[in-house]
């Protein structure tokens, strides 16, 4: 074993046992230390622990065991492992873990970088943002349980730790791991030996990895451990045979304990065409369900079942108050624990969990191998990752809130059929990705809104980026236009609102930033009245005309204003110097007009100057009347 990590919950460190697995190390998952040696073919072992909001002196000494244990594997290099929302308070047990792990090493500094842009976590000026927002204004800052209130991972460790804090900016990160590791020795040199380091990309996070080459520890989300296999690989400790796991079959249930918005969403998006069961602390509390019950509820259930303790905010600090959060938060833990252990003796051998602190050791109570593992007695149970884990009769774990899960989810084990509102999530992330595939947006920019059945809207969130969304974090409307679900919707819900108020056959909208109509709008003789040049004919028959509309800045919501302005008339326009809106019946309508209107304004703007052949008025005007268009009005 080479590379030794630690987990301070069970779901991060499933997390990255499977990065690590997908990037070429065979990986064993133990929950809590355990008592004898590890497998002799294992590159990399992680030690899950409950160590977030317990005790500081506990989470030192568990931590410290852990890795006591990993370094007797013969690791060479240890990874601490915490949420990529850092996850801690003032009083919290990453900065003091963290300078235990250097002591006990003897380790001259610690890399920091909680950073998962894939997950929409990113670190830059030493600040963690979630998606666009920094960490203070996601969401965070209202946890039950570790209220993240300061974006700034610096000030956090500062509290925490008798170390110096020091930072490497995205600005020489970029410059690729030389750089990095370079500025990583100058932090420790001048006294700041806590090197926070900025991340935005995963290219970021595998030079990162490339730079940590040699260093004792390494501390973050699950991102950052993307680049440490190659280093290892590099180094010849590893081969490079690749990662091959074969999941496993049978009966499979579902438990969450998360607050988070993320579960809260996803909980909401399976109980839509799937079965779920609410456990509220009130019940658990009053003894009106047991373990027993909620287990055979999951075990009778012809697909799989989800059941959850998870409420908003108000809600849990509510049920913290009449019972004591400590006193609350051990009777959920012991309830989940305990009925996993029961769905897994009853023939549950897929279990996907949402939570780590949250659900405590809900996770903990349903070990690989199947048995029933009281981890206070008898620590150590494991599962394998990666090249030739091997999978057998006992439960595989999975995570909830791993991306797409809930897209197969949704469909059942036992062919569901998904319902109007779950196939227009798909929809809109499937058409999304297409439209990034094909260069037509880019980043974080563009955004889709489509009617829902109730008259309601679904809408893509801000800051999100078109490749990656999720079904279940997509904004959703009602009929009063009330946002009921999901993250904050786009910026730009002005224009997509002006649409749907003056066109009520629109049913999507679809917004880019691409790059060649956005082009032909700056070119100074273009026709406000008719943006596209008439030399193709299905630009006529899929748009009409269209109309260029004065730059505005993004989001204003004059953009709205301009669109009423036209009454109606258009279903398609073009914002000078930024992108084209396009609305269509459906969501499949809009994507092909504004993808007709791209090609429209690629081709324009590569004929130009050449006198290029247009299509006379009589030819227009036989497309206008043979294709229904509405072109004059």
């Amino acid at each position: 074993m080479k590379l030794g990590c630690i987990g301070d919950d069970f779901t991060g460190s499933s997390d990255l046992a499977c990065m690590l697995a997908k990037n070429g190390m065979r990986v064993i998952q133990f929950t809590g230390v355990p008592r004898g040696p590890a497998p002799e073919d294992v590159d990399a072992g992680v030690v899950a622990l409950k160590t977030r909001t317990v005790p500081v002196e506990e989470a030192v000494r568990r931590s410290l065991e852990a890795l006591d244990w990993l370094l007797a594997q013969g690791c060479t290099q240890i990874f601490f492992k915490y949420c990529s929302t850092f996850d801690s308070t003032r009083e919290g047990n990453i900065g003091p873990v963290t300078e235990a792990l250097m002591d006990r090493l003897g380790a001259d500094c610690a890399v920091v970088c909680p950073a998962f842009p894939a997950t929409g976590r990113s670190v830059y000026q030493g600040h963690l943002f979630v998606n666009d927002r920094l960490l203070s204004e996601s969401g965070m800052e209202h946890h039950p349980l570790t209220p993240m209130t300061d974006p700034d991972i610096r000030r956090w460790l500062a509290a925490q730790t008798r170390r110096g804090v020091g930072h490497v900016p995205a600005t020489t990160v970029f410059r690729g791991p030389e750089a990095i590791a370079e500025a990583i020795r100058a932090e420790t040199a001048a006294g700041r030996p806590l090197v926070v380091i900025d991340a935005v990309s995963d290219g970021d996070l595998r030079a990162i990895g490339a730079a940590a080459r040699g260093l004792k520890l390494v501390t973050g989300g699950s991102g950052v451990a993307m680049g440490l296999p190659a280093t290892l690989m590099a180094e010849g400790d590893l081969s490079a045979a690749g990662a091959a796991w074969a999941g496993q079959g049978g009966q499979a249930a579902l438990i969450a304990g998360s607050a988070s918005n993320t579960t809260r969403a996803q909980i909401a998006r399976w109980s839509e065409t799937n079965p779920a069961l609410e456990i509220t602390a009130d019940a658990v509390m009053e003894g009106r369900v047991t373990p027993a019950s909620a287990a055979r509820a999951a075990l009778d259930s012809a697909t799989p079942m989800l059941v959850y303790s998870s409420a908003d905010p108000a809600s849990v600090k509510a049920a913290q108050e009449r019972y004591g959060r400590e006193t609350i938060a051990g009777r959920l833990e012991e309830f989940f624990a305990e009925a996993a252990r029961q769905m897994v003796a009853g023939g549950v051998t897929r279990l996907v969990t949402a939570g780590g602190r949250d659900l405590g050791r809900g996770g903990r109570g349903a070990r690989a191998d199947g048995a029933a593992d009281r981890s206070r007695d008898r620590p150590g149970g494991s599962r394998g990752y990666g090249r030739g884990a091997r999978s057998g009769a006992g439960a595989e774990i999975g995570q909830l809130r791993r991306r797409r899960l809930l897209r197969r989810g949704a469909r059942g084990a036992g062919g569901a059929v998904m319902s109007a509102l779950s196939r227009l999530r798909e929809q809109v992330c499937a058409y999304a990705a297409t439209l990034y595939q094909q260069g037509l947006t880019h980043g974080s920019t563009g955004n889709i809104s489509v009617r829902t059945p109730d008259g309601g809207l679904l809408v893509t969130p801000t800051g999100s980026s078109f490749l990656t969304l999720d079904p279940a974090r997509l904004s959703r409307f009602d009929a009063r236009m009330t946002h009921v679900e999901g993250d904050a919707p786009t910026k730009e819900m002005p224009l997509h609102s002006a649409f749907y108020e003056t066109r009520g056959s629109a049913g999507a909208i679809v917004h880019l930033h691409a790059c060649h109509s956005v082009a032909l709008s700056m070119m100074p003789d273009a026709d406000p009245d008719d943006f596209l040049p008439p030399l193709t004919p299905y630009p006529i028959m899929k748009l009409g005309r269209v109309s260029l509309l004065p730059y505005f800045m993004p989001g204003d919501p004059a953009i709205g204003d301009a669109i009423r302005g036209l009454a109606g008339k258009r279903s398609a326009v073009m914002l000078a110097n930024h992108g084209p809106v396009v609305a269509g019946k459906d969501l499949e309508a809009a994507v092909h007009a504004i993808e007709e209107l791209e090609a429209a304004a690629k081709l324009a703007m590569m004929t130009r100057g050449l006198s290029p052949r247009r299509l006379s008025d009589s030819e227009i005007a036989a497309l206008v009347t043979r294709f229904n268009v509405d072109w004059d009005s």
